[in-house]
């Protein structure tokens, strides 16, 4: 890929070749020109002008002088038609039509020559006269492209050249200037000239001229019937090339009528249209420059107008507006179910695509997260493709970042009630052990206490005695059994090793347990670690049957990964509600997560990771 600075100096470079060479030419044309009285009224130099339609205007009288204006009038149209060029050249380098543009302004500077006194320059003039016209005619076929799709449409291109060089070319062959009727005198010479026979001349010219005639019905029969056939965004995306072509169409055959005996159509006035005609291709282009820029900032515009429901009717159909295309449709892409779904959640077939309609798929990141359904016209328009794609992606993802954030939040919403819920079990838990064992023991110990003051002998006091205290102890013993399940003071004192290493002594089942831990996590780390390994343990010897269970700590970079393995029958899930859900919860709660396999008849194993240190609220 070429970076910003070396696209900016291929463009300079490209600007400057060309920038020269319409320089060169243009001052060879203007050097070359003959400005002697003569010469200035010559019908055989006049510009855009076959020698029959000259010759008849100069014995008609109203074939005009060449002037200075006309000069600077046929150069600034012809280097506007080059601008244009390299305009479209810069903005949609894919496209042939820039440089068909640049050909056909070089082409018509190169005609300036015509106006020369050297018979090799005149001569070279008139076989360029009509040359700017088969790029005309390719670039309106191959609207907007300038790649001609079908075969016909070449083969017509083709016949249009050989029409503009050879067909010119035989007009001259029979045809000397200097020995012509006219108002005025020939001075040119031509080098084409074979046999100076004015009937057959004559009549070659009329050929040519009802062939040319022939060519521009045929084309512009080919493109109202494009027009008609097209949808409404084509339709309006190649209404200013079928207006601008249909006048030009209009001015050439006026021009043509004008050289006969319709004596309505003669005049100055008339020839005139000659440069107007001239100025149609480079405006053709800065109309659909123009179009192309304010459909590109549109659609750029669209990125700004993102609010809370990116995807709504309002949005799609602003983008239908600005690509002209009513039928515009968004579809989502659903990972889960592997198809594309409109917006209102039926599934979407995108290949084969309908008639007359296009698909440009939408990506993220390398994901595929959509697709927008088009007017097929938009197709070949790269740039404005890669515009649409561009906002219905951020669109997409702005839709999907709202729907996971909705998600995350019914999550932590649901996730705080099963905490909640939790801490009332174990409170009321823990209540019970203290009814059931503490208290019943130290309510023991009273009554001995009580029955030692009312004793009458030593026996008797030593023996209420006795039981007073065991029945503390046992008490004691409880409630610190109790204690080492809220908060085990060893997880406090020694860290989460030692604790879990205590409750692997005192557990039935064999633990493994290896760490390569060299510091301690955070106390918020720390005990939601030994829960996490407590409860998972718990399910492996009461659900899963285990005879055995491996316990990892490591650490990767800022998380603790706790891994606990069992050898049990496995198949467990994530439900909501259950146990494992609490795990889940309980990572959660401090910024961490927890993921669980467990295969049918191949164990389970339960990772968690947690935050090596305290997580900032």
């Amino acid at each position: 890929m070429l970076n910003q600075q070396e696209i900016g100096g291929r463009v300079m470079g490209r600007v400057a070749i060309v920038s020269a060479l319409t320089a060169v030419i243009t001052a060879v044309g203007v050097a070359s020109t003959d400005w002697s009285p003569t010469a200035v009224r010559d019908p055989a130099r006049a510009l855009s002008l076959g020698p029959m339609e000259a010759f008849v205007a100069d014995r008609g009288g109203y074939l005009p002088a060449f002037t200075v204006t006309e000069l600077v009038v046929s150069v600034l149209t012809s280097v506007a038609t080059v601008a244009a060029g390299l305009a479209i050249w810069h903005l949609r380098p894919r496209y042939a039509t820039g440089k068909f543009m640049i050909a056909a302004g070089l082409l018509s500077l190169a005609c300036l020559v015509r106006r020369s006194d050297t018979p090799a320059l005149f001569t070279a003039g008139v076989i360029l006269t009509n040359t700017a016209l088969p790029i005309v005619i390719h670039l309106v076929l191959g609207y907007p492209s300038g790649h001609l799709r079908k075969r016909w449409e070449k083969v017509f291109v083709g016949l249009c050249w050989a029409l503009a060089t050879v067909g010119v070319a035989i007009e001259w062959l029979f045809f000397d200037p200097r020995l012509a009727d006219a108002r005025h005198e020939s001075t040119s010479r031509n080098l084409l000239l074979i046999d100076h026979r004015p009937e057959l001349a004559s009549a070659l010219q009329l050929g040519v001229g009802y062939t040319m005639a022939a060519f521009a019905i045929v084309l512009t029969g080919a493109l109202i019937t494009r027009w008609i056939r097209g949808t409404r965004s084509y339709r309006s995306e190649f209404a200013p090339v079928l207006v601008i072509s249909l006048i030009g169409f209009v001015v050439l055959a006026v021009v043509l009528i004008a050289t006969t005996k319709r004596s309505w159509l003669q005049g100055e006035w008339v020839l005139s249209f000659r440069n107007p005609c001239v100025v149609l291709l480079p405006l053709t282009a800065v109309v659909i420059v123009s179009r192309y820029r304010f459909t590109h900032a549109a659609i750029h515009t669209a990125l700004t107008e993102l609010g809370s429901a990116p995807l709504t009717d309002g949005f799609v159909e602003s983008l239908r507006r600005i690509v002209h295309d009513p039928d515009l449709e968004i579809l989502t892409y659903d990972e889960r179910a592997g198809t594309y779904v409109d917006g209102q959640g039926a599934p979407r077939v995108v290949d084969p695509t309908p008639p007359g309609r296009a698909v440009t798929l939408v990506d993220r990141s390398g994901a595929r997260v959509g697709a927008v359904l088009h007017d097929r016209a938009l197709f070949v328009q790269r740039e404005l493709r890669g515009a649409l794609r561009l906002t219905v992606g951020l669109a997409l993802e702005h839709k999907r970042l709202q729907r996971e954030l909705h998600e995350q939040l019914l999550e932590v919403r649901e996730s705080r009630a099963r905490i909640v819920h939790a801490g009332d079990v174990h409170r009321q838990r823990i209540g019970r052990d203290l009814h059931d064992g503490a208290q019943q023991l130290l309510v023991t110990a009273i009554l001995h206490l009580g029955r030692a003051q009312q004793s009458h002998t030593v026996a008797e006091l030593r023996g209420h005695l006795d039981a007073g205290t065991e029945s503390a102890r046992t008490a004691l013993a409880g409630l610190r059994e109790l204690a080492r399940g809220v908060y085990p003071a060893t997880l406090t004192d020694y860290g989460l090793v030692a604790a879990l290493n205590s409750l692997a002594e005192r557990n039935p089942l064999p633990i493994e347990l290896t760490s390569s831990l060299t510091e301690r996590p955070g106390p918020t780390t720390e005990l939601a670690a030994y829960y996490i390994a407590a409860e998972a343990i718990t399910n492996a010897g009461k659900h899963a049957d285990a005879e055995y269970v491996q316990i990892t700590i490591d650490r990767d970079a800022a998380d603790l990964v706790l891994v606990v393995r069992d050898d049990g029958r496995g198949g467990a899930a994530l439900t909501r509600g259950g146990g494992l859900d609490g795990l889940v919860d309980r990572a959660g709660a401090i910024g961490g997560c927890l993921t669980v396999l467990s295969p049918a008849g191949a164990g389970t194993t339960v990772t968690a990771t947690l935050p090596f240190t305290e997580v900032s609220p």
